[in-house]
């Protein structure tokens, strides 16, 4: 009975011994491995990055962490708008998924409602043509993804049909020319059985008697309506 309990013990401490020493030579194996193993990046689809690293040399403890890319949306309206003179903007909203926003070199006129938060509201009526830029800072806003995005507001001149001069009276199958001190216009008339005129050279021939109101036009630009100026 003694000798088979001594032999049991033999056996299993032998078992340990080289449980033991299988354990420590898969270790160092392992830790060989460790100056080979870099810190791992992924992008995923939805423009996160996951990255994986170890702590410690003998792989005990694995971390994983998610750092959420940059990204400055635009939610509502155009950042590059053309206006005239005068006239309001289109509301701007931006927002950023991690961070706060940040706008510089806005045009003198509008208004950031929200500055130096996740959201922002640009807004007003600008009084000069500028580009701005919106800025993305703090979480995980630092060098990675979509930081900056660029506007730009431009501000129209309203135009002008100038002031028109020529004859108003002529007779049947007479003539006249009209002109204007701004060049560029088109000339009609809102009676034809009355005068005709040129579209281009203010050239006009008179039909029948009566009174016929001849409209100059200049196309208006950016947002700017037509100018017109009359004359009978």
């Amino acid at each position: 009975m003694g000798k088979t309990l001594f032999k049991t013990l033999i056996f299993f401490s032998l078992i340990f011994v080289s449980w033991n020493f299988y354990a420590h030579t898969l270790e160092n194996s392992f830790r060989k491995l460790i100056p080979q193993i870099p810190n791992v990046e992924i992008q995923t689809e939805n423009s996160h990055v996951a990255t994986l690293s170890y702590i410690d040399s003998n792989l005990k403890v694995l971390r994983i962490g998610e750092v959420m890319a940059c990204d400055i949306t635009l939610d509502s309206g155009s950042e590059n708008q053309e206006v005239c003179e005068g006239s309001p903007i289109e509301q701007i909203d931006f927002s950023v998924n991690s961070g706060i926003i940040s706008v510089s070199n806005l045009p003198s006129g509008l208004i950031v409602s929200g500055n130096g938060t996740s959201s922002i509201s640009i807004s007003g009526i600008p009084i000069e043509s500028k580009t701005y830029f919106v800025i993305a800072s703090g979480g995980s806003c630092n060098g990675t993804g979509n930081e900056i995005q660029i506007g730009t507001i431009t501000v129209t001149t309203s135009p002008s049909a100038g002031t028109l001069s020529g004859d108003q009276a002529i007779c049947e199958a007479g003539t006249t020319t009209f002109a204007s001190t701004v060049a560029g216009g088109t000339w009609s008339s809102d009676n034809i059985s009355v005068a005709t005129v040129d579209p281009v050279s203010g050239d006009i021939t008179g039909i029948a008697a009566g009174t016929a109101t001849i409209t100059y036009t200049v196309a208006g630009t950016g947002g700017c309506a037509d100018a017109t100026e009359t004359r009978d």
